[in-house]
């Protein structure tokens, strides 16, 4: 499995949370961004699926008017029984005598069958249970060694951010001193 490289957005050890003043106006531009979309409609390229209505549209009033009308739907024949059939009636003695057969042999062999198939989930799940425990251990490992860096850093981040700031204010008097002197000679 390869890793993907992404940047962090963020420095959770280091950087403090955003305001309420800043949540508000966070809230106020997703809000003005959201009044500005059609909510109701979908995306263009997800498609509708519309119900199936020709069945119904072919059917006449006057033939759902009448009392026998059906749809169709389940074929009641095949629930009911033929029992003057001799045929059928053997038939059925015989799918019935199997079965009882299959429940006979279920009943000497399920049981180890049970316990194996148990034992065979309990070691499953310890598996899976111990692929979890050491993923875990993982995640705090790598959060542990990413605090760590960050506060280890944070003197040198603040120490940059006062020099950026310090050479802007530089910037801005020289330029603002440059603009006094032109004036002066003018």
């Amino acid at each position: 499995m390869s890793v993907i490289y992404e940047p962090l957005d963020s420095l959770p050890y280091i950087d403090d949370d955003i305001s309420d003043l800043q949540r508000t106006q966070i809230d106020d531009l997703i809000s003005k961004e959201l009044s500005t979309q059609d909510l109701t409609q979908l995306h263009p390229s997800i498609t509708v699926t519309k119900p199936d209505i020709s069945l119904i549209r072919n059917i006449k009033e006057d033939q759902i008017l009448k009392e026998d009308f059906t749809l169709g739907g389940v074929d009641l024949q095949r629930y009911s029984s033929n029992l003057t059939n001799s045929e059928t009636l053997q038939q059925t003695i015989s799918y019935t005598y199997l079965q009882s057969q299959s429940m006979l042999l279920s009943l000497t062999h399920s049981p180890n069958q049970w316990l194996t198939t148990n034992s065979q989930l309990q070691q499953a799940n310890s598996l899976l249970e111990s692929e979890t425990r050491t993923k875990r251990q993982k995640i705090n490992e790598i959060n542990d060694y990413r605090e760590t860096k960050q506060l280890e850093v944070k003197p040198t981040l603040r120490y940059l951010e006062e020099q950026w700031e310090g050479s802007i204010q530089r910037n801005l008097d020289l330029g603002v001193e440059l603009l006094r002197m032109r004036v002066e000679k003018e």
